[in-house]
């Protein structure tokens, strides 16, 4: 959920969409030029803190390298321009690099990365 109520929905592809009252609306963030869908990897969770003034996304970049960015929010609009990275984790393969971002009741931000693996466990 959202600020006043809204939807706020991650396509894996990196894009975010708003869905309201009048529906599902255009992009208000597109990373999809800095980010790759192989594998598992793309744009994996969204998350706001609970004064719905900023907002994580969680995604894989062109390198492979789990993200995590915050952006500011301001009358329920995303601030594209205040974007920083807080986190970032390198992966050693295309899939079990999790992905999800929540906020707990303590109001830390926790981040699930996965074991990062791949497949078969290749290292045992």
């Amino acid at each position: 959920a959202g600020p006043d109520d809204t939807v706020w929905i991650a396509e894996r592809a990196g894009t975010v969409r708003v869905l309201d009252d009048s529906g599902l609306g255009e992009p208000v963030l597109d990373i999809s030029d800095e980010t790759t869908t192989d594998g598992e990897r793309g744009l994996l969770g969204v998350a706001f803190d609970k004064t719905f003034t900023h907002f994580y996304i969680s995604y894989t970049d062109l390198e492979g390298t789990s993200m995590i960015d915050e952006f500011a929010v301001e009358g329920g609009q995303l601030q594209p321009e205040t974007r920083r990275t807080v986190l970032t984790q390198t992966q050693p393969y295309a899939n079990h690099n999790g992905g999800d971002i929540k906020f707990g009741p303590d109001g830390y931000l926790y981040i699930a990365f996965g074991d990062g693996g791949s497949g078969g466990d290749p290292h045992g």
